[in-house]
């Protein structure tokens, strides 16, 4: 729109959106600040009886391995000298 120079409508474009992040920047700070909704009850007890996220990330690890592997057999797999490669007779069978 301002490029066609409509330039009170892309303005009031621009001021409706940018409303609507700051409603949801606001919404996200609270949410964060109270994630169950039920409001702080002064006491710590944040009325959840689920684990707390954190620990090992397992599926990152097994997947960095895998990538090691599937790499690795790759590089071997690709010095292998076979019969018919230019240095099959430099580097032996």
């Amino acid at each position: 729109m301002w490029d066609s120079g409509e330039y009170d409508e892309a303005i009031s474009y621009y001021e409706t959106a940018s409303q609507f992040y700051d409603d949801a920047q606001q919404t996200i700070s609270d949410a964060e600040s109270d994630p169950n909704g039920n409001g702080d009850t002064g006491n710590g007890d944040t009325g959840t009886d689920e684990p707390e996220e954190g620990g090992i990330p397992f599926i990152p690890i097994v997947a960095g391995l895998f990538m090691v592997i599937i790499v690795g057999f790759v590089a071997y797999s690709s010095i292998i000298p076979e019969e018919g490669d230019p240095l099959y007779d430099v580097l032996g069978q």
